[in-house]
Formats: C-alpha cells, sequence, structure tokens
C-alpha cells in the first residue's frame, strides 16, 4: 500500500496489492 491511500475514504475504498482501488462498502 502507499500513503496516497490514506487520502480517500478508507472505510469505502480499499487498495489492493497491485495498486487497484475498490469499493468496500
Amino acid at each position: 500500500m502507499t500513503d496516497s491511500t490514506v487520502t480517500l475514504p478508507w472505510l469505502v475504498f480499499r487498495q489492493d496489492d497491485n495498486g487497484n482501488r475498490y469499493r468496500v462498502g
């Protein structure tokens, strides 16, 4: 994961090992 992930709503978006973002609810 990268630090850029924290700029997104963590409870709504997750980032996988490939760097792809996806909704988790």
